[in-house]
């Protein structure tokens, strides 16, 4: 897979990652006439996330557009069109959080409604109290390891896609500038567990004490062997935002660390 930037396939499998991590799926409705879908993506406003952004809408769709206040830039979907072929993008690469799986399991269910426009309104309104109360069987940290064995899976790109979202690069100034990497998320523990096992880490994620009704986890690493594996994924798998510019710094910092 030479040259992934500009990959359509590579694309697209980082851009359900992304979803996973940034991006909302929504049903709405139109003076409770008719019902309105939407996708959306939205990040900080930096030149790296709009060149990010406006190559995903090159291949999948959607508008990009800044927020009137400068702070966020967003890529919009809104055409039902789009969002078909989007959904049949989800069908070949699905999600993995809890998350957007319930949001595009609702969204799959209002698209099929076949009754009056006044009624699917209506029944969306009964229904949406339910969105994310759908089970669904959780993939195990394993079974993700499992499918990563496969260099062709687009579980790699994925984790591109999820880290551009919610990854973090640190490097600590105070503490001999040591690098670290560390990735957060509500609910789905099995997916920091697969996360802590593919980058081959030493520590396992740990629940941070939250305000919010969900659980929180964080997975943080900075061994030898997990900067290693970090480095060479990203190198193979790239980013495309602003994370890449973090990455870049990381692995030159790492790369001195690795010599010495």
């Amino acid at each position: 897979m030479s040259n992934l930037r500009i990959n359509p396939e590579y694309i697209k499998c980082f851009f359900v990652g992304l979803m996973d991590g940034d991006g909302s799926i929504q049903v709405n409705h139109w003076h409770m006439r008719s019902l309105q879908f939407r996708m959306v993506i939205k990040l900080s406003n930096l030149p790296a996330n709009i060149r990010m952004l406006n190559q995903i809408a090159a291949v999948i769709g959607g508008k990009v557009t800044v927020q009137c206040n400068g702070e966020f830039v967003l890529w919009v979907v809104d055409d039902k069109r789009v969002i078909f072929n989007i959904v049949k993008i989800f069908d070949t690469y699905p999600p993995l959080t809890t998350r957007l799986k319930c949001q595009l399991y609702f969204l799959k269910s209002c698209l099929g409604l076949q009754n009056t426009p006044a009624s699917n309104v209506s029944w969306m309104i009964t229904y949406r109290k339910y969105k994310y109360k759908h089970a669904f069987t959780v993939t195990s940290a394993q079974e993700l390891l499992k499918m990563s064995l496969d260099y062709r899976h687009y579980i790699h790109a994925w984790i591109s896609g999820f880290t551009e979202a919610e990854g973090c690069f640190t490097i600590r100034a105070f503490s001999s500038c040591i690098p670290s990497f560390s990735i957060g998320q509500n609910d789905d523990l099995e997916l920091l567990l697969f996360l802590a096992l593919y980058f081959m880490a030493n520590s396992k994620p740990r629940p941070v004490p939250s305000k919010s009704s969900k659980s929180f986890y964080l997975f943080e690493t900075a061994s030898l062997a997990s900067l290693i594996s970090i480095c060479a994924h990203f190198n193979k798998y790239p980013l495309l935002g602003a994370k890449k510019d973090s990455f870049e710094k990381f692995k030159k910092l790492s790369s001195v660390i690795l010599v010495n």
